[in-house]
């Protein structure tokens, strides 16, 4: 029998009060949430305070100040390495002999933390800009006490656009007839450390990485041997989808800006055989997010990619990898992610026998699930007020926070993700519908989003009067930095949340590392209210 996810702490607390008290917001919240594992790591205690695996939220709340972003290295190793499990037993399941590789994503969030715990777990990175080029390349050659940081064999994968590092070319600069330049400007490296020039800068390393070729003329970068290191460079190619598609005609309505239809693939791939440098080893087919694509939908054109997969393999034995890409929910949603896995393995096995080919290697390249799940945000509510009444009548309370979510979860805005927000303490007390807002002075600063309580999204918190309230927003650790940037200004002049780090150090003791918080002081300085921009403000205040 499952074990309760409301459970208390054993040590704390005899088992008969488990059970959330009647009418509390902790009955409402195991109501509506009681099915997710996301109450792996997560469990409230008979004081109503909620636990993240050994530790109260609240309790790194009132220490280190909110807003505060929490990241648990601890819990995106536990998931990346169930995933990984998860993988192979379903491919072992189905009876597949092909082999299955992961990989981190990293732009779902390319803190090196984030990394190399995706890394200490057994996954290989994947990477689509010049930036996580050159983050990996300082990773790969990092060492302490003599020891490298990462192992040697570890796989790449290279997704992005790929640009001939000519382009990149800095013409000399000479100010237009008539115009007046102050500059700062300095001569960049951008030429030297350009994203193809990393990745040939890898290869030269001897790193097992694959640049996945979006376009033809990627092709014709590649075949150029003054861009390829002497002992040559595996290509992957990728096919053209993000939606959708069980046959030549759908494919060909896709409106999406990455990848190659199939008659051009195939030209692709002859010009990548006709040069003696280079190997087609990958075929790359990313559908899109499977959350909001049925499995039945999902698989069909997985298979439909991996018709044309094997109808390129007849002709160049070299490919050998099928890469799906990602796009999969993490483990804490409602998702079958079993049943996605068996399909796909069992369908693959199907079509080898169909052509008489092997079975390929199957990549993924997930980033959301591995990394989303390992972070938190902790917000207090500040105020509550009442100032309308919804279409029944009944007043609409509001519950304003110190967490600017522009800044810290744009993903509301920007994909229309819904997120999973729980009261830190208080769970013991009655629920009352709120809805959250932050600190900005902009109407769009609140959780729900107004489309959101269109589609009857609530919010609840509980009932409190004199108590501080504090909320935890749940696996937000994937995309929301990506969105916004780091170090910057962010919207109506808020800054970003303090960080707090945990992971297990070689004795197996939780650690909890404090990263330095911004000041008002480092976004005024951003913004040129600095003594050092002094005489630009002086020369700009006319007089």
């Amino acid at each position: 029998m499952k074990e309760n996810p409301f459970r208390n702490s054993p040590s704390e607390i005899p088992r008969s009060l488990e059970v959330a008290p009647r009418g509390s917001y902790k009955e409402k919240v195991q109501k509506e949430y009681g099915d997710l594992r996301i109450w792996d790591y997560l469990h409230y205690d008979r004081d109503g305070n909620l636990w993240i695996k050994d530790y109260k939220a609240v309790d790194l709340a009132r220490y280190a100040r909110t807003p505060l972003e929490i990241v648990d290295t601890r819990i995106i190793e536990d998931r990346a390495r169930e995933w990984r499990t998860k993988v192979e037993m379903n491919a072992m399941g189905a009876g597949y002999g092909g082999g299955t590789e992961v990989f981190y994503a990293t732009k779902a969030d390319p803190a090196a933390e984030v990394v190399v715990s995706a890394i200490n777990a057994g996954l290989n990175i994947e990477f689509s800009s010049q930036i996580d080029a050159m983050s990996f390349n300082r990773l790969f050659d990092m060492r302490k006490d003599g020891e490298y940081i990462i192992p040697r064999d570890i796989k790449v994968v290279c997704n992005g656009l790929k640009i001939h590092p000519a382009a990149f070319n800095e013409p000399q600069r000479r100010a237009p007839k008539g115009m007046i330049f102050e500059s700062n400007h300095q001569t960049s490296r951008f030429h030297d450390e350009n994203y193809v020039s990393m990745i040939a800068a890898l290869r030269e390393k001897e790193v097992d990485i694959t640049p996945v070729i979006d376009s033809i003329s990627e092709v014709d970068i590649w075949a150029q041997s003054d861009e390829v290191p002497p002992q040559g460079v595996d290509i992957g190619l990728r096919f053209k989808l993000y939606g959708i598609a069980r046959n030549d005609q759908e494919q060909l309505r896709l409106e999406a800006r990455h990848g190659m239809d199939w008659k051009t693939i195939q030209i692709a791939a002859e010009r990548i055989s006709r040069v003696k440098h280079l190997k087609l080893t990958t075929f790359h087919a990313m559908v899109g997010a499977a959350e909001v694509i049925p499995v039945d939908d999902f698989i069909d054109t997985l298979m439909y990619s991996a018709e044309k997969f094997f109808q390129l393999k007849k002709k160049y034995p070299t490919l050998k990898k099928f890469n799906i890409g990602g796009g999969i929910p993490h483990l804490g949603e409602r998702y079958n992610h079993d049943e996605l896995l068996s399909r796909l393995f069992a369908g693959l096995k199907q079509k080898a026998q169909k052509y008489c080919l092997d079975e390929p290697v199957v990549e993924f390249e997930n980033g959301t699930l591995v990394a989303a799940e390992g972070g938190f945000h902790l917000t207090k509510v500040l105020q509550e007020k009442e100032n309308s009444v919804d279409a029944k009548g009944n007043r609409v309370r509001w519950a304003n926070m110190d967490l600017p979510f522009m800044r810290a979860i744009p993903d509301i805005y920007f994909l229309g993700k819904e997120f999973i927000i729980l009261a830190a303490n208080n769970a013991n007390n009655s629920p009352r519908e709120v809805i959250l807002g932050d600190l900005t002075c902009d109407s769009d600063g609140r959780y729900p989003t107004k489309d959101m309580r269109k589609k009857g999204v609530r919010m609840f918190v509980p009932n409190t009067k004199y108590e501080e309230q504090y909320l935890v927003i749940v696996a937000s650790k994937a995309y929301g930095e990506q969105l916004t940037g780091v170090g910057g200004v962010g919207h109506s002049g808020q800054i970003e949340p303090g960080e707090i780090i945990v992971y297990r150090d070689s004795l197996g003791r939780t650690i909890f590392k404090e990263n330095s918080r911004q000041t008002v002081y480092d976004a005024i300085k951003i913004l040129g209210y600095d003594d050092s921009n002094g005489g630009f403000l002086k020369r700009l205040r006319r007089r």
